[in-house]
């Protein structure tokens, strides 16, 4: 059975995407079969980081030209990729995005979890994909922003869709800062809100990864960075994931585990 992970932010600019692209591949590399989903409908752009260029798409599956089979990419002999639509998407009325999430079931047998990089905030579509994935994860820097914004995010989303576990990924930040920074929003969110974070890791400031993204090529698929700490990083978070409780939430699942 797939488990699902919801890779959200309060704000954007805080590198989620590319958390989501290479957190996958973390997954890949531990042979763990995985699907990332890009769910940021409307401003679609996890094809960019992972390097590919698709011709089909969510959107293709919503107004019924394709099976959910057929828009998926296979990336590696790990990894599968399904990419976002247009800005068509932006506000899929309810009916259509539960049916639309009901499809997944139909993949479940092939995968061992699916990523799914979800927009940034707190819209309609975004909580709604936190609510139907097993691990929900934000991504968070030490921008004040930021670190308001993912606050909002896990109230909105727990007080709404009764979401009590967060894993919590601190992104351009060394280790000591980002585990003070996330003691702060522990201590924050749970006295005010009955919900429980665990810090998962995070990921440093990298000429790497920044250069990857320019060339359009994955900073987890090269073998040339596996002594980096970013690298390590990642490796670390993928391992950390299988800790994160899930959240078992009454309704519309992507996998009815």
């Amino acid at each position: 059975m797939t488990t699902a992970i919801a890779i959200a932010s309060g704000k954007g600019g805080v590198g989620k995407t590319t958390v989501s692209v290479n957190l996958s591949l973390s997954l890949a590399l531990n042979k763990k079969n995985t699907i990332l989903l890009d769910a940021d409908l409307g401003m679609a752009n996890t094809n960019l980081v992972l390097g590919v260029n698709p011709t089909e798409t969510l959107e293709d599956v919503v107004e019924g030209r394709k099976k959910l089979q057929d828009v998926i990419v296979k990336f590696n002999s790990h990894l599968s990729f399904i990419a976002g639509g247009t800005s068509n998407l932006l506000n899929l009325p309810q009916t259509e995005r539960m049916n639309l999430i009901r499809q997944f079931e139909t993949i479940s047998s092939e995968f061992d979890y699916m990523i799914v990089d979800i927009g940034a905030g707190g819209e309609e579509n975004t909580v709604s994909f936190m609510a139907a994935s097993d691990k929900v994860i934000i991504v968070m820097t030490d921008d004040s922003t930021s670190y308001q914004n993912a606050y909002s995010l896990i109230k909105v989303s727990s007080l709404l869709k009764e979401i009590h576990n967060f894993g919590i990924i601190v992104n351009l930040n060394s280790s000591s800062q980002a585990k003070s920074l996330f003691k702060m929003l522990e201590n924050v969110t749970t006295r005010f809100l009955d919900v429980k974070l665990n810090y998962l890791g995070n990921i440093p400031v990298s000429t790497q990864i920044k250069r990857s993204i320019n060339l359009r090529v994955p900073f987890m698929t090269d073998t040339r960075m596996k002594g980096s700490v970013a690298y390590k990083s990642f490796i670390e978070i993928g391992n950390n994931i299988e800790n994160l409780e899930n959240n078992t939430l009454k309704g519309i699942r992507f996998f009815e585990n």
